[in-house]
C-alpha cells in the first residue's frame, strides 16, 4: 500500500499555470507605440493641462475678471479661458461611446435641445494624468501624420472623467478618459 498525501502545490488547479501571463500595461504601450506591429497606432494629441498652485487650484491669468468670472476673449496668454495652461504632446487612441439606446431609436424619441448622441473615449498610457476640465486638442495632421508648430486646431475636447483601469493586484494598466466636444 502506497501512502500518498498530495500537497496543495501538487494539485493542478489552473491548466494555464504554465503559460506566461501577459501584462496589459505592456500590451497597451506596445499597441500605442507600434512595438507589436512595427508601426505606430496612435495619433499625437495636445494635452492642455490647467496650471495648478500647491493647493490644486487653477492659476488665474492676469486677464481674469473677478466680476464677470471669466477671462478676456483674445488673451494671448490663456486663449481667453482665464487660466494658464501647459501644453504636452501625448499619444492616445479615440473611440466612440454610443449613448443612444436601441429603444430610443425604434420609437424615435429624443431629448429636447442640442445634444451629441455619443461621447468620446480616449485611451492613454498608465502614466498620463488627465484631470477634469483639461483640454485635449486634435491638431490638423499632414499626410505623414505630423503637425507643425504653431498647430491648427481640428477639434477641441474637454475631459469629463478619467478612470484608471487596474488589474494585477491593483497595478495601474491604462487610463480611460471620457471626453466631450468643445464647440
Amino acid at each position: 500500500m502506497i501512502n500518498y498525501n498530495p500537497s496543495l502545490s501538487d494539485l493542478k488547479l489552473n491548466p494555464y499555470n504554465d503559460l506566461e501571463e501577459i501584462s496589459i500595461q505592456d500590451e497597451v504601450i506596445d499597441f500605442i507605440s507600434g512595438a507589436d506591429f512595427g508601426i505606430d497606432k496612435f495619433n499625437p494629441y495636445i494635452h492642455k493641462a490647467l496650471r495648478r498652485d500647491k493647493y490644486g487650484e487653477p492659476v488665474k491669468c492676469t486677464c481674469w475678471d473677478e466680476f464677470a468670472n471669466e477671462g478676456k476673449a483674445g488673451c494671448p496668454y490663456c486663449d481667453g479661458i482665464g487660466f494658464y495652461w501647459k501644453e504636452v504632446i501625448i499619444p492616445g487612441i479615440f473611440f466612440l461611446l454610443n449613448k443612444r439606446k436601441i429603444v430610443n431609436v425604434l420609437d424615435q424619441s429624443d431629448t429636447a435641445g442640442r445634444e451629441d448622441s455619443y461621447e468620446i473615449g480616449f485611451i492613454t498610457k498608465f502614466n498620463t494624468e488627465l484631470i477634469q476640465k483639461d483640454l485635449i486638442i486634435e491638431p490638423h495632421l499632414n499626410d505623414q501624420g505630423f503637425f507643425q508648430h504653431p498647430y491648427q486646431i481640428k477639434m477641441k475636447y474637454m475631459v469629463k472623467e478619467t478612470v484608471e483601469r487596474r488589474l494585477d493586484l491593483g497595478r495601474k494598466e491604462y487610463n480611460l478618459t471620457i471626453l466631450g466636444k468643445v464647440l
